[in-house]
């Protein structure tokens, strides 16, 4: 350690003969500290989607926890230091590519902030929960999963299920023929509430907020009627008409 010092310097061993030990080490150190946080990989941003999120001491569901963040809250994680799961890596099903978008095939984040530390990376997603724009985006809420199936209709073809803490964009919502309201996703379609014929009932998926407005047009021929509150037999305050580049944008939280 002490040679490149000496080199660098333009120092003899003469010169140094009255410089202590414990000087040039402290020197080396100083150099190599300096060195390693020059080239120390920059954090990525993330954000919390399970309702929350422990951060633990070590990458163990059993650690310690030394923090807590709810749902939305910012995560700032080295990558580069986390620990990958081989098996989503690997997998090349519908589900496991789904799962790579959310969380980057990993399965424990390593936490610079809030709190340095390790968190399950199925809670999370990668990404600045305030730079995501007006888009719908769901987390599936229901323990045992999520069912995405290729069409609206329930006797559809099954094609994979979402975990708990999953998160999807929604691209359509519609009311299928058991009046069961169902989310069109990239992959296929997923109800948002457990089918009453089942005996069971609750919801399946929860829409997070969103980060923007959401700017909705009026397709409806005779316009869109906005009462006082959420229920219908409150007051009309405003019919909004359909028209040829007609915008509305409600108040979204």
């Amino acid at each position: 350690v002490c040679a490149p010092i000496v080199n660098r310097f333009g120092a003899s061993s003469g010169e140094l003969a009255g410089v202590n030990t414990q000087q040039v080490v402290m020197i080396a150190s100083f150099m190599a500290g300096g060195s390693s946080s020059r080239s120390s990989p920059a954090a990525s941003a993330w954000h919390v989607v399970a309702e929350s999120c422990a951060i633990r001491e070590s990458a163990d569901s059993r650690g310690r926890v030394v923090g807590t963040l709810g749902r939305g809250g910012a995560l700032e994680v080295d990558e580069a230091r986390s620990i990958p799961d081989r098996r989503v890596l690997e997998d090349q099903s519908l589900a496991a590519a789904r799962s790579r978008r959310q969380s980057r095939g990993l399965a424990w984040l390593r936490v610079r902030t809030p709190a340095p530390g390790w968190c399950a990376a199925d809670e999370c997603c990668v990404g600045r929960y305030d730079e995501l724009g007006a888009r719908w985006r769901y987390v599936v809420v229901c323990r045992d999963g999520a069912f995405v199936r290729r069409g609206l209709e329930l006797a559809s073809a099954h094609l994979y299920t979402l975990t708990r803490d999953a998160v999807f964009e929604v691209r359509e919502r519609r009311v299928n023929d058991q009046g069961l309201a169902r989310l069109r996703t990239d992959d296929g379609w997923i109800s948002e509430d457990l089918n009453p014929l089942s005996g069971q009932r609750g919801p399946i998926a929860a829409p997070l907020p969103v980060a923007a407005p959401l700017t909705y047009r009026v397709v409806l021929r005779d316009g869109a009627v906005v009462r006082e509150t959420v229920e219908l037999s409150s007051a009309i305050v405003h019919v909004a008409r359909r028209r040829r580049g007609n915008r509305t944008r409600p108040r979204v939280a």
